[in-house]
């Protein structure tokens, strides 16, 4: 018996011994900073979208490590200041489609709404309709309380956020989506956080977003029963206003990135679409602490033919675009109404892959099958075949 306890003693220490070795011999290949912030990154919402890859058009990405600092791409490229983001933004947006334009934000749970807010209004003065939010799949360390745990080296490389939810942001003077009538609507749901965790839908107040969530799920199951469409759609009206607060101190303190979070969660869990994200004041004004100026390096004069490039929507530049067939199941449900298709175009014109991004369930096997047998003519920039990616839009309409 004895011995079994001494060899088992010998094992663990081995064990323990070897791990330690391993850390030293395999040091992170990430700075303590990014590990730090990838850390800090909201984390384990079940309703967030998988970044599969999918989504590889050409993307800016925002970083927000505090309340101060904002990062082009990745943490260790020079901070900029709010006007340098604004001038950046613009060379981003300057002449693409609302397909051509995606933007990622990935900020630390603690970041203030103020920031995000911030970097939105920047988005919205150059047309940005929807951005992404990036939190990690990741489960973090907890306390007995249930609280996150600090960061420590010794935890390894960290991975960056592979999750998303999708947000629109701009909005009309009535909190509305581009393209709505200027106008009170009846259908309007708007939400508001407070500092104690409830939320008002509308004028009716709830303890915290879980309330909400079933209470949205209500509504939109009347919607359905009821036919309520969105205006000039066959889609169900579940759009949701969600109004950022970020004007607030010491007990009523301005929301920050992770309570946002938490609610979007809720919101995407009740099936709201699309959430709006509208600010609780008319403008934006930078604190009066000046943030850090980073001087650009100026452009290369030399021109870099891309290897892919984003063509939006593709459908007026096809040379072959099959009509997708009206799958029988969608036929019994009469199931209608528009599917997009992101697909990659090869050099020789061909697509290569499609993948059906909104639309009917039913309806998107049939539209990615057409999408495929498309055909384009090459896209020679310089003279140089490139790939490119963009959309397809079918429109399906109920048949007898």
């Amino acid at each position: 018996m004895a011995n079994a306890i001494l060899v088992l003693l010998v094992i663990m220490l081995a064990t323990v011994s070897c791990s330690r070795i391993k850390q030293l011999v395999q040091p992170n290949t990430q700075s303590d900073k990014v590990n730090e912030f990838n850390y800090n990154i909201p984390f384990g919402y079940k309703n967030a979208a998988p970044d599969d890859g999918s989504r590889g058009m050409s993307r800016l990405i925002i970083l927000l490590p505090d309340q101060v600092h904002i990062h082009l791409g990745d943490l260790e490229s020079p901070p900029i200041d709010l006007q340098t983001l604004g001038e950046s933004i613009k060379s981003f947006a300057d002449g693409k489609s609302e397909y051509e334009k995606p933007v990622d934000i990935a900020a630390r749970y603690d970041v203030d709404a103020a920031t995000l807010n911030a970097v939105l209004n920047e988005l919205r003065k150059h047309e940005i309709d929807r951005v992404n939010l990036l939190i990690s799949s990741a489960e973090r360390r907890k306390d007995q309380y249930g609280n996150q745990g600090n960061y420590e080296k010794s935890m390894g490389d960290i991975r960056a956020p592979d999750r998303f939810f999708q947000v629109d942001i701009r909005s009309n003077a009535y909190g509305e989506m581009p393209g709505y009538e200027s106008k009170p609507n009846p259908l309007t749901l708007r939400v508001r956080l407070h500092p104690d965790r409830s939320v008002d839908l509308n004028n009716e107040s709830y303890r915290d977003e879980n309330e909400l969530s079933s209470k949205l799920g209500e509504v939109f199951d009347a919607r359905e029963a009821n036919a309520v469409f969105r205006e000039n759609s066959n889609e169900i009206e579940k759009t949701v206003l969600f109004q950022i607060d970020w004007n607030g101190t010491d007990s009523n303190a301005a929301h920050k990135y992770g309570d946002l979070i938490r609610v979007i969660d809720a919101l995407k869990g009740s099936g709201t679409s699309p959430i709006v994200l509208s600010d609780s004041s008319s403008y934006w004004q930078a604190p009066e602490k000046p943030r850090i100026v980073v001087r650009e390096t100026p452009p290369s004069t030399g021109k870099r033919v891309p290897s892919t490039i984003s063509g939006g929507v593709l459908n007026g530049k096809a040379t072959v675009l099959p009509k997708p067939p009206y799958p029988p199941a969608a036929k019994a449900v009469r199931a209608s109404g528009a599917v997009t298709v992101q697909i990659t175009v090869e050099e020789d014109g061909n697509a290569a892959q499609a993948k059906a991004l909104s639309g009917h369930p039913l309806l998107r096997a049939a539209a990615e099958q057409a999408a495929r047998n498309a055909r384009f003519t090459p896209t020679l920039p310089s003279g140089q075949p490139v790939k490119v990616i963009g959309v397809l839009i079918y429109n399906f309409a109920p048949q007898d």
